[in-house]
């Protein structure tokens, strides 16, 4: 019974936030997948960055304050699920960077690729990560008190223009 009350609430709420109708629950993996799978055709990449939910010294190229180093380690392994090992293993990147700090993230990129590649690619969402601190820092993208999906669907859109068309001094 008391699932059912809980259902029945977060309908009511959707409803009151103007959610569509026809829009499903998704996580943000579903989400993800599904995105990519409707530009693939139009815009092919041979990687997509995403959160995760030592080797040798690498330079990970320039970052806002010098160059960026970490000793790396790549491994193969078999992650699990519900507490059960998967069929297929994958990569776990362990990056320590000289900060001490210490950064894991898995990827399913085949077995042969080279470990220069798999670290090339994990840097790939710090470009990511400092659009979004510039969409808050400068455009307001974190400051919104929007109670309604459409109008919080029309900010992000704002804030995503906005920084398309204004220059920020650390863009070249």
């Amino acid at each position: 019974m008391e699932s059912h009350l809980n259902i029945l609430a977060i309908l009511a709420k959707r409803t009151i936030v103007n959610v569509p109708e026809n829009l499903k629950f998704q996580t943000k993996n579903q989400i993800a997948s599904d995105l990519i799978k409707s530009v693939i055709d139009k815009f092919p990449a041979r990687w997509v960055g995403c959160d995760a939910s030592f080797g040798s010294d690498i330079d990970f190229g320039e970052g806002t304050k010098g160059p960026l180093l970490a000793h790396v380690a790549c491994l193969r392994v078999f992650p699990s699920r519900d507490g059960l090992p998967q069929d297929d293993p994958i990569w776990l990147m362990i990056r320590k960077r000289t900060d001490n700090q210490t950064r894991y993230a898995f990827s399913n990129a085949p077995e042969t690729t080279s470990f220069e590649e798999l670290c090339r690619a994990s840097c790939l969402r710090w470009s990511i990560e400092r659009c979004f601190q510039e969409g808050k820092m400068h455009l307001g993208m974190d400051q919104y008190e929007h109670r309604s999906w459409p109008a919080w669907h029309r900010h992000m859109l704002y804030v995503m223009l906005a920084k398309h068309f204004l220059p920020f001094p650390c863009q070249t």
